[in-house]
């Protein structure tokens, strides 16, 4: 295998264990071990969803873990977005205002 395309969701355990009944962390490990253990190209893929893991600050500590973690030489991807007519939850959360 010569590329890894990995979809690093979020940057929050909340976030992997409401929506994707995982951890946070594992996915970490694995991003360390591919980009450090193996000779494997890593592109990492984020689907941002409107408030639900598209904040500022989400989105700076998951590029600044990245650039810390991955360096900035054997990782690149798409950024997407959804964009929903109406968000499924009781929590109150709206869409925000911009858009990345």
């Amino acid at each position: 295998m010569g590329v890894a395309n990995i979809g690093f969701k979020a940057f929050t355990d909340d976030f992997y264990h409401k929506i994707c009944a995982e951890h946070l962390q594992p996915v970490l490990d694995m991003l360390r071990y591919i980009r450090h253990e193996t000779g494997v190209w890593l592109e990492l893929t984020t689907l941002l969803v409107a408030a639900a893991n598209d904040s500022a600050d989400e989105l700076t500590a998951m590029c600044d873990w990245t650039v810390r973690e991955l360096g900035t030489d054997r990782h690149r991807g798409p950024i997407g977005e959804i964009r929903p007519r109406k968000l499924v939850g009781d929590d109150g959360l709206e869409p925000p205002t911009y858009w990345v």
